[in-house]
């Protein structure tokens, strides 16, 4: 799932604040029931819900990370996560198969009144969303990307870096119409440890690529940043940043329209890699 968004810049992480994690829905039944709505979602149907000024989240965040769980579906189906008052976009966000609880990492602005709106494609779902962080106002766009299009460990929509592997995990995209020919980008790779023991996880960019569809053309994205860093034990999700640059010349310079195809790796066999449980790796967001 792609998602076009339009975010801030700030201080914090080039516009993403992370927060400890809490949940802002959860629509079981007491006592675990989260915001009031007591479901579950039905098929073909939504619940929208309040997120800006909600717990840490402030009255003017534009954006939301969250986690978003599916539970006891009674078939397989999907959620689409997308702000409240748009149109539904025909993407899933979260897929699943009957009884099976699964959850997703999820990047969605912030609609009519700060609101998120939430569907469920066929079938009854409950549905639990946690916050991860924010994004707060400015002019800085950027793209989500939700799921990888590929990885050495991929299981449902969550990859898994190894702690004892060279582990990769790859994202795909299509730069906007609004994308400035030559521009550097941000790419911001969202992870989270769940080891509980203070320890240190390398995870770098091993290389990017562009490509031009029906054009036989492409070339190198070079990447800088990552290295090794400090896990957060209490797992919350970490926003890990890198800078991307375009290095064609002429006519293969990164433009509108093109195809990004870009890859980071956890270096599980580097001796500073110190962590010894998998570390996942959520979702991407690519700022231009």
């Amino acid at each position: 799932m792609i998602q076009r968004v339009t975010a801030s810049s700030s201080d914090e992480s080039n516009s993403f604040v992370s927060v400890a994690p809490f949940r802002i829905l959860d629509s079981r039944p007491a006592p675990a029931n989260v915001g009031g709505w007591v479901g579950p979602l039905a098929p073909n149907s939504s619940h929208t819900f309040a997120v800006a000024g909600e717990g840490s989240v402030p009255e003017d965040a534009v954006a939301v990370v969250m986690n978003v769980t599916a539970v006891d579906p009674t078939s397989s189906s999907y959620l689409t996560v997308y702000p409240a008052g748009e149109t539904l976009p025909w993407v899933s966000n979260v897929n699943f198969k009957a009884g099976n609880n699964t959850a997703n990492l999820v990047t969605v602005r912030l609609g009519t009144s700060g609101q998120v709106t939430i569907y469920n494609f066929t079938g009854s779902v409950h549905v639990i969303a946690d916050v991860a962080g924010y994004y707060r106002k400015g002019n800085d766009n950027f793209i989500s990307l939700a799921v990888p299009s590929d990885a050495a460990t991929l299981d449902g929509n969550v990859a898994y870096f190894s702690d004892t592997l060279d582990d990769w995990v790859q994202y795909a995209t299509v730069m906007p119409p609004d994308y400035v020919t030559g521009a550097p980008l941000t790419a911001i790779l969202y992870w989270q440890y769940n080891g509980g023991v203070a320890c240190d996880v390398v995870l770098d960019f091993v290389d990017g690529w562009e490509y031009r569809p029906g054009v036989e053309e492409w070339s190198y994205l070079n990447g800088t940043g990552g290295g090794t860093v400090a896990a957060d034990i209490t797992g919350k999700v970490v926003g890990q940043q890198f800078t991307i640059t375009p290095t064609g010349v002429g006519s293969q310079l990164l433009q509108a329209g093109d195809l990004v195809v870009l890859t980071f790796e956890r270096d599980g066999n580097d001796p500073a890699d110190t962590c010894t449980s998998t570390t996942e790796a959520h979702a991407l967001a690519v700022h231009y």
